[in-house]
């Protein structure tokens, strides 16, 4: 807790205040989540806590972290850690960070979502995610925030 008040005390930045609350939200949810779910995914490698069953992200899913799924999954995740930090304490780089997190998450959105409709022998589940519901809007603004930067760089 002690942490929390620290890192809150030191972000006076004007990025944190001027973000949407709902990108403020998803940023502390991905960081706690990201963050359990590197541990959990670690420790099932080593064998300290059972295997990870299940995971998902934009409708990608996979029953294990060693196949090349599982490998994209886990890059999503850090990635979104790291975007979420970087929302959070305020770097200069947030904005173009937050624009490849949400075209990556669009494309692969896509990719997951069109592949069974258009792939003769896919035998998998077909896993229709909504997170382009928030993956737009959320592109849309750093993408916006993106260009203003780029114009005004000095109000950053």
């Amino acid at each position: 807790m002690k942490y929390l008040k620290f890192i809150f005390k030191r972000n006076n930045s004007s990025l944190w205040k001027s973000l949407p609350l709902y990108i403020k939200a998803f940023a502390l949810y991905f960081i706690v989540l990201d963050l359990a779910f590197l541990i959990y995914a670690v420790g099932s490698v080593y064998g300290l806590v059972p295997a990870i069953k299940y995971i998902t992200i934009y409708g990608l899913y996979t029953t294990s972290l060693c196949s090349g799924y599982g490998l994209i999954i886990l890059t999503l995740y850090s990635f979104k850690a790291i975007v979420a930090c970087s929302l959070l304490l305020g770097k200069k780089d947030t904005y173009l960070l937050g624009f490849i997190d949400g075209s990556l998450g669009i494309i692969f959105w896509s990719y997951a979502t069109l592949l069974p409709i258009f792939a003769e022998h896919f035998n998998g589940p077909h896993i229709l995610s909504f997170e382009i519901l928030l993956l737009i809007p959320y592109n849309i603004y750093m993408g916006k925030s993106l260009f203003n930067n780029a114009q005004n760089p000095k109000t950053f």
